[in-house]
């Protein structure tokens, strides 16, 4: 019997597309037996690993604008699609302006959500294989992590993949290394997928702007008689607006759009 592997991008506030790409395997009754994730996707899938949809949301939607951002969400409250974004980031330019420099994006809920929600030891012991992709500093080498090779730190392991030079809080050395977000630099670890023996793929991304990149990388990391399901936005998203309403617009785009490709796999005669 085969295994399927699962590549969940980086995205930000988008994460809740991942959830819902999972809830849609759910209702098709398809099982994931290897996840390997960067950044949110990252946070996304050791969670998958052993929440249902259902449990990953309601975590997620502790989150809110003002807990990640520390702005004003009133401000954004009628801007639409990409010119939210860019009002979002506009606003957290001159609140690290007023406040602190040193201060961009605080990610502590994050950090908060993670630790007191997630579970380092049930991802180590799920059947479900984990790995988290991610760049070494100062090398810049992109590299893959198992779960095995991080022991009790796996959390820490996630929280190192979502570090970015302006989010408030330290990096921490991980055996003598640090890591930085992978998704600013957009090459990612699809290789793993294969390595760990799985030969059905899903390829999902959160991200905006990044289709004809990751057709490129599919194209490189696999041949053209492999089974991959490539799962994106077909809309603009917002990756700074964590907003119960966009968790929830997030949520239906993932979830509608691996529907959409699942059913036109089906669909094709074998």
């Amino acid at each position: 019997m085969g295994k399927t592997g699962v590549f969940l991008s980086g995205g930000g506030g988008n994460g809740p597309f991942h959830i819902g790409f999972f809830k849609a395997l759910e209702e098709a009754k398809i099982p994931v037996d290897y996840i390997c994730g960067t950044s949110v996707g990252a946070l996304i899938g050791g969670a998958a690993t052993y929440l249902d949809s259902y449990e990953m949301f309601e975590c997620w939607k502790s989150l809110t604008i003002e807990s990640v951002l520390k702005i004003d969400s009133s401000k954004v409250a009628d801007v639409p699609g990409l010119i939210r974004d860019l009002t979002l980031f506009k606003e957290c330019f001159l609140s690290c302006c007023r406040k602190d420099p040193k201060l961009f994006i605080n990610i502590d809920d994050i950090r908060n959500l993670l630790y007191s929600e997630l579970d380092g030891e049930q991802i180590q012991n799920s059947p479900v294989g984990f790995a988290v992709g991610t760049t070494e500093i100062p090398s810049f080498k992109n590299v893959c992590i198992q779960k095995e090779e991080m022991g009790d730190q796996v959390l820490d392991y996630i929280l190192a993949s979502i570090y970015m030079p302006i989010f408030s809080h330290e990096r921490r050395n991980l055996n003598g290394k640090k890591y930085l977000d992978l998704s600013m630099f957009r090459h990612y670890p699809l290789n793993s997928l294969k390595e760990q023996g799985c030969d059905k793929f899903f390829v999902v991304m959160a991200e905006p702007n990044i289709l004809h990149p990751m057709k490129h990388q599919i194209a490189k990391a696999f041949s053209p008689e492999d089974d991959v399901t490539f799962v994106d936005f077909e809309e603009q998203p917002s990756i700074l607006d964590f907003s119960s309403e966009m968790a929830k617009y997030d949520f239906n785009s993932g979830y509608e759009a691996t529907n959409k490709v699942l059913e036109k796999k089906n669909s094709i005669p074998r």
